[in-house]
């Protein structure tokens, strides 16, 4: 019997010869054979170390060098060579699943079974509703040294989610429900961060899953936003001729936060794009206006960084309920209310975020030859 390192053995189980791992290598992820990411030249913040140790324990090249795919028969699980139970969805060439968490709906592929590279321009093929599978993202598993699952996570446009808590939601499911864990309590590693995930079953089933996404900052060099060191609450910024009062936090992932008295009044699609590309966020940035409506209750509209209007979000969830908290709008119980459905967040006084939710998947399929053609043509 084998009992891949940290993972409970629960049934006896014959090992295959040669897994997943190529050249019969087995009981240990694959070797990355990329270029080892360092840290970019004169980043001196926190949040840049931060998102240079992820891409390191990810595998992942440096925001500013060149592509570099993913190895072949990479899997995510750090050390673990199959599911328990069931036969491996991702293991056949090209095939993919598709799931959504409150009408944000993602792919989950293994890149390293794509006959095409995952390139930025093959994402956006992939993602677009009309010529490709359409999806608001892409969630890729990734190998990872530190965690027990590794996840990146895409969006539409080609650039790449330090963390999404839909998408984490999403890619919790895929891996419970297709045998990838057993196990109740388990991590995550992404680009914004280590994620634990604590699954309440029913009969073998989730009936909730609960994440702990990290803390939330307001502090500007951990955002990132521009300018002095400085806590970014109620600051008054220009946008489009017009002053506009902001919040800025960081879950991982940075946020814009903008509080109203009339979400019907606000003018979304001109807004969010100004806000998503305002040069205080010299990474970009998520944006969400947001009505307080009790001290437990906050509705919001959410323009997501890299995909548009979005129906929902979790980390989106997250930074509207702890800017809520700091600026005494609400109690630490907080539900967030999308036109997608809502999420309940409880902010700790430490600002730990915590989310409750669920996914669901829609359905499994296949990249056609003739899409697989059109995106080799695109990796050229």
């Amino acid at each position: 019997m084998l009992r891949p390192r940290g993972f409970p053995l629960e049934s006896p189980r014959r090992a295959v010869r040669g897994g997943l791992f190529p050249r019969g290598r087995r009981g240990r992820p694959p070797r990355w054979r990329g270029r080892r990411a360092r840290t970019p030249s004169g980043a001196d913040t926190r949040a840049a170390r931060r998102r240079c140790l992820c891409r390191k324990a990810l595998a992942i090249p440096a925001a500013n060098s060149t592509w570099v795919p993913y190895p072949r028969g990479a899997f995510a699980h750090n050390g673990d060579t199959g599911p328990l139970g069931g036969p491996w969805v991702l293991t056949e060439a090209n095939t993919f699943v598709k799931s959504h968490a409150l009408g944000n709906d993602y792919i989950v592929v293994d890149p390293g079974r794509l006959t095409a590279p995952l390139t930025p321009a093959v994402i956006r093929r992939i993602c677009d509703r009309h010529t490709g599978v359409g999806s608001d993202g892409i969630l890729a598993l990734a190998p990872t040294t530190r965690a027990d699952f590794g996840l990146r996570i895409f969006y539409p446009d080609g650039s790449e989610a330090e963390k999404s808590g839909n998408g984490l939601r999403i890619f919790v499911r895929f891996l419970y429900d297709h045998g990838y864990t057993r196990r109740s309590r388990f991590t995550i590693d992404t680009l914004g961060g280590l994620v634990d995930v604590t699954l309440e079953l029913n009969g073998g089933k989730i009936r909730q899953m609960t994440l702990d996404v990290g803390k939330a900052t307001f502090m500007s060099q951990e955002i990132p936003v521009a300018g002095s060191p400085r806590e970014v609450v109620d600051e008054t910024i220009e946008v489009q001729g017009k002053p506009l009062r902001i919040t800025a936090v960081s879950v991982g992932n940075p946020h814009c936060v903008v509080f109203v008295d009339d979400l019907a009044s606000v003018p979304l699609h001109a807004l969010g794009p100004a806000l998503e590309n305002h040069p205080l966020f010299p990474q970009r940035t998520n944006v969400q206006f947001v009505r307080v409506e009790s001290r437990s209750v906050a509705r919001i509209l959410i323009w997501e960084r890299g995909a548009g209007e979005t129906m929902a979000s979790g980390t989106s969830s997250c930074a509207v309920a702890a800017a809520c908290v700091r600026k005494g709008l609400t109690d630490r119980d907080v539900t967030v209310a999308m036109a997608g459905g809502d999420l309940r967040i409880h902010v700790s006084e430490d600002f730990s975020l915590r989310l409750a939710g669920d996914a669901q998947e829609v359905y499994q399929g296949r990249l056609s030859e003739g899409m697989l053609g059109d995106l080799r043509a695109l990796s050229r």
